[in-house]
């Protein structure tokens, strides 16, 4: 039914995703708002791929140590868990959000050298 780029798919838990969208629309409208002048769409644009980045290696490094912990279970009430249901290993669950977490990094240093 998936391919391997399906499994990762799910595994970013896409209904979560908006934990890391609306904090940074909010902000950007309020400080548009308090500065009455146009936003600086690239400095936005960072903050919500850093935020998402965030928010995926969250979902990733979640997903792969309640696997190890045994806390998710074939009993495990909710939507599926990749690592649980053997579509990806550990290892590539937990790698893939040190890597969500690396972009992360990487999109929040042009927003510190920009704002400090």
């Amino acid at each position: 039914m998936f391919n391997k780029l399906g499994f990762w798919f799910l595994a970013c838990r896409p209904k979560t995703l908006t934990a890391a969208v609306v904090p940074v629309v909010v902000a950007t409208g309020v400080a548009t708002a308090s500065l009455g002048n146009q936003p600086d769409l690239i400095i936005s644009f960072l903050a919500m791929l850093s935020a998402l980045s965030i928010q995926i290696g969250t979902n990733l490094i979640n997903d792969a140590l309640d696997f190890r912990k045994g806390a998710d279970t074939k009993a495990r009430i909710g939507p599926m868990r990749v690592t649980q249901a053997g579509l990806l290993s550990y290892r590539q669950v937990f790698v893939g959000g040190i890597l969500a977490f690396l972009t992360a990094i990487i999109f929040a240093v042009p927003l510190v050298m920009h704002s400090g």
